[in-house]
């Protein structure tokens, strides 16, 4: 383990147009003290020359998997676990390709962490809808982050989710006004722990179905009474990936389908991190 030091693991697949402008923001970040462990889940875009494209800017360790289907999609939550356990930062954050953090985020989360050691941190979200997201380079984001808060009815959009087979997920949660007033936010954006933390907690629950980890591990949070903060002054945007790009398709998500499986996962969960090195 490397003290002081974060590490922080996203998994991707097809997302190069959305990963670009989140690689920007890791290369605008005020520590330098982190790594960027991206696993690539067979990406068929450009994703391996974007990476590589970054690599005198960021400390990136790049990783593409080989293990499934050509073509075949499955949620980050199978398997981010791995780059957990590769992880040797005394911080460890998981995330998104899509997801473009405050230029100050990570060393805020390593502070906040270090003073409440036992905590999951979780940042505060602005999703983006379709619209803002075509808007999104119309502000100068690469001097200022929160410019973004200038496009135009930023707080009047209306909440980015609105499938029907969402159900009660396409919610009010999606909206900037909720995230700047909400007391915690518990679903899984940009979030992490110390690296103890994770050892102790396990991981996350593993499942190829959209929805399924995220819920998982917000329950599991609380049924353990797992002290979940989010400090009021972090931010990251959730880019819309509602609209296909070259050989990107949006994710099909289903709320029923992702509680069915949720339901037959919780409680099976073993410790997916008994090989990571404190």
């Amino acid at each position: 383990m490397k003290e002081n030091f974060a590490s922080v693991v996203l998994c991707t697949y097809n997302r190069a147009h959305l990963l670009k402008r989140s690689l920007v923001t890791y290369a605008k970040q005020t520590t330098g003290d982190f790594e960027l462990i991206i696993l690539d889940d067979g990406s068929e875009d450009e994703t391996g020359d974007l990476v590589s494209s970054f690599s005198d800017k960021v400390e990136i360790r790049y990783e593409r998997l080989t293990d499934k289907k050509p073509g075949e999609w499955r949620d980050a939550g199978a398997i981010i676990n791995r780059g957990i356990i590769r992880s040797k930062g005394e911080f460890v954050y998981i995330t998104h390709p899509e997801v473009m953090l405050c230029f100050d985020c990570i060393d805020k989360a390593n502070r906040a962490l270090r003073e409440d050691e036992k905590a999951y941190l979780n940042t505060r979200v602005y999703y983006l809808t379709p619209r803002l997201q075509e808007a999104l380079d119309t502000v100068d984001w690469q001097s200022d982050f929160y410019r973004v808060k200038s496009l135009q009815n930023f707080y009047e959009e209306e909440p980015t989710y609105r499938e029907e087979s969402l159900g009660m997920v396409k919610n009010q949660y999606c909206t900037p006004r909720v995230a700047e007033t909400i007391d915690c936010w518990e679903s899984w954006v940009f979030g992490g722990m110390t690296r103890k933390s994770w050892k102790r907690f396990g991981g996350l629950n593993e499942s190829p179905h959209w929805g399924t980890v995220d819920y998982d591990f917000m329950q599991r949070r609380r049924h353990n009474k797992w002290k979940t903060i989010s400090p009021r002054d972090m931010y990251v945007i959730h880019q819309n990936h509602d609209m296909k790009v070259g050989v990107f398709k949006p994710t099909e998500r289903n709320r029923d389908s992702m509680l069915a499986d949720a339901l037959d996962r919780y409680g099976k969960k073993k410790n997916f991190l008994k090989d990571m090195e404190l």
